[in-house]
């Protein structure tokens, strides 16, 4: 996948040594031929078969790894704003927690790695993997931020790129029918300068726009904003700030939908983050398509990664793919009307606002004068039993059916 803004692709390396401790990477995960079942075996002049066993792996193997998200099987996708990994034991913690809750995908926010002379470094922790994105440099030089995934070893198989698009995006393409594109985001606070929020939008919305439609995609993330009741339907957050604005925007953009926000659930499991005061909010969110809403089965906050120490709690949702297409509701009456037809009949359209007119003055004096709401209501469902009466309906369209030739 290439994508048009600074970003670059590294390929997993056979080792290398990060902060002087050696790091224990697998082999570079990639994309294994297939052996079809169908040859098309060629002759020489000679009449030998220069192919005889069909297609070669590519890799050795005949066989494909086990795709990452299946029709019968749950997934585990998670975000989590770890305000840091660097102390001992804390990355091993996370992957002993990712673990027991069989979590093969975890989006990393502030883990505060800082290797500038690498784009992109690789740690192992148990049968766990953490990919990094460089964390930065404030003005008093200490390191802030960063963004990563730490990937389970079913993840790790169907891995075929990372692209590390800025210190705040980072991006994993996964293989499998369709492929999967999983996004790392963390978005500058509420109170940060516009200029850096319209700057982390502008490199959001040019990964997302290069996303193959019909990829499964992911996008999860700290993003600091506030969803209120008037933009989501279940959310903890009494209102929305700017941050969630530019995310209601973003969202509406390119048709997504928060699955933390799509699920009716107490108040004690829509909370992400706690203030140092005690106050808390929802600010992580897991981001899908919205064709790809039946196959998110659940989606909530969780305390169970507390012993991390980070201020925020863990965001995860379950995921078994659904290749079914959404059941279409069915049409209002009024729209099979043929109102074309109507509009240039005038003695129609005079006809109907009479009929209508008397039906209407024969309930009158069952209606309550002072109610609005029922003398509307009436109203209504005297029009459409009308219009079903006595005006055309519009007509069926016919499949083309190819002529038959004696």
């Amino acid at each position: 996948m290439d994508f048009t803004i600074n970003c670059t692709r590294v390929p997993i390396p056979e080792g290398t040594l990060f902060e002087g401790v050696p790091i224990e990477i697998g082999p570079a995960p990639a994309l294994p031929g297939l052996k079809s079942d169908h040859t098309s075996p060629r002759e020489d002049n000679d009449g030998a078969t220069t192919n005889p066993q069909g297609r070669v792996a590519l890799d050795g193997k005949d066989e494909r790894p086990k795709q990452l998200f299946k029709c019968r099987k749950y997934t585990i996708l998670s975000t989590l704003n770890t305000r840091t990994l660097q102390p001992k034991g804390r990355l091993e913690e996370l992957a002993h927690c990712a673990k027991s809750t069989n979590t093969d995908i975890i989006a990393i926010q502030e883990h505060r790695f800082f290797h500038p002379d690498d784009s992109i470094m690789y740690r192992s922790a148990g049968s766990y993997q953490l990919i990094t994105s460089s964390a930065t440099k404030n003005t008093s030089g200490s390191t802030i931020g960063g963004v990563g995934f730490l990937i389970s070893s079913r993840a790790s198989e169907n891995l075929v790129s990372v692209e590390s698009i800025s210190s705040r995006i980072l991006v994993l393409e996964l293989h499998g029918n369709p492929k999967s594109t999983i996004i790392c985001a963390y978005s500058p606070h509420n109170s940060s300068p516009i200029e850096d929020m319209n700057a982390f939008y502008a490199d959001l919305r040019s990964v997302l726009t290069n996303v193959p439609a019909h990829n499964i995609l992911a996008v999860l993330g700290d993003f600091n904003a506030k969803l209120g009741p008037d933009v989501q339907k279940f959310t903890f957050n009494e209102s929305t700030n700017r941050n969630g604005e530019l995310l209601t925007d973003l969202m509406d953009e390119y048709n997504l939908f928060s699955s933390n926000c799509s699920f009716m659930k107490p108040r004690s499991r829509l909370w992400t983050f706690e203030y140092p005061t005690g106050a808390k909010a929802q600010l992580d969110y897991i981001l899908f398509r919205k064709k790809w809403r039946n196959s998110v089965k659940d989606s909530r906050s969780y305390s169970s990664f507390s012993s991390i120490g980070s201020d925020h709690r863990i965001v995860s949702v379950t995921i078994k793919l659904s290749l079914r297409s959404s059941k279409r509701s069915k049409p209002h009456p009024m729209k099979s009307i043929d109102w074309r037809k109507v509009a240039q009949d005038k003695n129609l359209s005079h006809q109907y606002a009479v009929e209508v007119k008397n039906r209407f003055e024969l309930l009158h004096d069952e209606i309550n004068q002072d109610n609005v709401d029922e003398s509307y209501t009436t109203l209504s469902k005297l029009t459409q039993e009308v219009a079903e009466e006595m005006l055309p309906k519009k007509a069926k369209s016919t499949k083309y059916q190819p002529q038959k030739f004696a």
